[in-house]
């Protein structure tokens, strides 16, 4: 008995806390579409097209860091429809930030670092 609940902590723990699932999982949406906005500038592409392809360019990764805000979230106690909109709305701010970068970069006619 005693050793199934120690596995059962240790295997929980290996896991992450929330946040770190978060963090991680923000981290690889990020790295992707920071990918997609290299590409994208490369190609000089209009800032319209960008804003419209972020959405499908990082679908995998999004999917993850929406589930991890969403466990997160409801673990806290938050509801369900609650930690759904939470989660749309960082997908939202990370995507406008994503624009106003490929926007600054536009103008400027710079690019970001490797």
């Amino acid at each position: 008995m005693i050793s199934t609940v120690l596995a059962f902590a240790l295997a929980s723990a290996a896991q992450g806390a929330p946040a770190d699932n978060i963090a991680r999982a923000r981290k690889e949406y990020s790295a992707c579409l920071s990918g997609f906005m290299k590409k994208s500038l490369k190609e000089d592409m209009e800032e319209t097209a960008f804003a419209g392809g972020l959405g499908p360019a990082c679908t995998a990764q999004e999917q993850k860091f929406r589930a991890a805000v969403i466990s997160a979230d409801t673990a806290a106690g938050l509801k369900r429809a609650a930690a759904e909109e939470n989660a749309g709305t960082e997908v939202d701010d990370i995507r406008a930030n994503q624009v106003e970068m490929f926007k600054d970069y536009k103008s400027t006619n710079t690019r970001p670092g490797a």
